[in-house]
């Protein structure tokens, strides 16, 4: 305070004398105060600095007097408030392979504990599940309902038709179109269609049109490939003659579809035969191609051909 004191007067003092100084006496003077005010502040910083050393001094700690007597060997060890202290090894892991190799050991020490249960498996033939879905095949609708639903030109192709309306549809005792008659346990009866759930054929279905008045119609279709031609020799047997027998040998007598060319497919029947395929694909043949083949005495191995990409065989020829 008793520095500002002095800087004041000592300036008050050289504003009253600059009315009567030359500007070059002024600048002399403008220097002198300078200096003294550098010189005075740089006082004070080092007062200040002296003492913040000081008081740093004053609170270090003192130096603590123990009676603790240290031999000789661990005169280089670092200090302990409480005494020396072991020093603790260093902990070492093992290797995850080690590891797996004491628990493998581990268990080859111990006596494994095994439990035996007796099961029984049951494998059912085939045509067990064949007739559980031929017993269970119902109209979801009326038989009466569906049969004029059919009768208005409803397709048994559509969905909800092969649902609502599956035994008047025709697809009862058919795991799905076609129908290996071949891996049947019995084969198929005479309309190739209706595996036998017996040997004497007793769910083979009477020689009859289930809907008349679709089958005369639709007689063109009764040699067509797929659900089409399926729904008609399967509904309408009478109509596409799949119930005549033609006795042959002992007398029993099978089916024998009339001798000639499919009426879909028989337009590659020539083309087929170039190729070689009467004798690559015999049962294919059979089916579509009896007249141009040769083989109306053979008997056409039903389903067969219905899973064929006829799309492909096209092409090939």
């Amino acid at each position: 305070m008793a520095n500002m004191q002095f800087v004041l007067i000592f300036l008050v003092t050289c504003v009253t004398m600059c009315w009567s100084l030359s500007d070059g006496d002024l600048d002399k003077i403008k220097k002198l105060v300078d200096k003294e005010l550098i010189t005075r502040e740089a006082e004070l910083l080092k007062t200040q600095g002296q003492k913040l050393q000081k008081k740093e001094t004053e609170e270090e700690p003192a130096p603590v007097k123990t009676n603790i007597k240290i031999h000789p060997d661990q005169a280089n060890e670092p200090y302990h408030p409480l005494g020396p202290k072991a020093t603790p090894k260093p902990l070492t892991v093992a290797p995850k392979a080690t590891q797996k190799s004491i628990s493998k050991a581990e268990r080859k020490t111990q006596k494994p504990t095994t439990t035996t249960t007796a099961t029984t498996t049951t494998t059912e033939h085939p045509d067990t599940n064949l007739q559980h879905s031929i017993d269970n095949c119902i109209d979801i609708y009326d038989s009466h309902k569906c049969r004029t639903l059919i009768k208005d030109g409803m397709s048994c192709e559509k969905d909800d038709m092969e649902i609502l309306c599956e035994r008047s549809c025709g697809f009862c005792g058919q795991l799905g179109f076609p129908v290996d008659c071949m891996k049947t346990k019995f084969g198929c009866c005479d309309d190739a269609l209706t595996p036998k759930t017996d040997p004497w054929g007793d769910n083979c279905p009477v020689c009859k049109d289930n809907v008349p008045a679709l089958c005369e119609p639709h007689v063109r279709d009764c040699n067509e490939i797929g659900m089409v031609g399926n729904w008609m020799r399967t509904n309408c047997k009478k109509t596409c003659d799949v119930c005549k027998v033609q006795p042959k040998g002992n007398g029993k007598g099978k089916y024998r579809p009339p001798c000639k060319d499919d009426d879909t497919m028989g337009q590659f029947c020539e083309g087929w035969k170039d190729s070689g395929l009467c004798r690559a694909l015999p049962n294919l043949m059979d089916e579509h191609c009896r007249k141009t083949c040769g083989r109306c005495d053979a008997m056409p191995a039903s389903g067969i051909s219905n899973g064929f990409n006829y799309q492909n065989l096209k092409k090939s020829t």
